[in-house]
């Protein structure tokens, strides 16, 4: 399984998503996807993630964190269909499923924001 790479400055600005590279912009969605769909099944289906991964970790641990990462990826891709999306027919795959993963789960605990796990950035 390969590693979730998501790169999160709590203070991003949408012109330091516009900045990062393509592939950023085209593969982090689909690993927040990921980690918000774990944390769904964790908290509603009581279907635990089949490993610890340090966002999925995070993520859960309050509903300030929760709605970070969601609003990142949605921001993310807001910054996709700017880059690559015509008016009205391209989304990225991962566009409905965010949508959907915007509900956070009622067992997430109330608290505040956190910092994101440190994850350095590949050359």
């Amino acid at each position: 399984m390969k590693p979730i790479k998501i790169y999160l400055n709590p203070e991003y600005t949408m012109d330091d998503l516009r900045a990062m590279p393509d592939d950023d912009v085209i593969g982090m969605p689909v690993h927040i996807a990921c980690v918000l769909t774990a944390i769904q099944l964790r908290f509603t289906a009581h279907k635990p993630y089949p490993r610890s991964d340090k966002w999925v970790l995070w993520a859960s641990e309050s509903r300030a964190n929760y709605e970070l990462l969601w609003n990142y990826g949605m921001d993310l891709l807001e910054i996709h269909h700017e880059k690559f999306g015509a008016p009205g027919r391209y989304k990225h795959g991962s566009t409905s499923a965010m949508e959907k993963l915007g509900s956070i789960p009622s067992r997430v605990p109330d608290g505040e924001e956190t910092l994101p796990p440190l994850q350095a950035r590949e050359a």
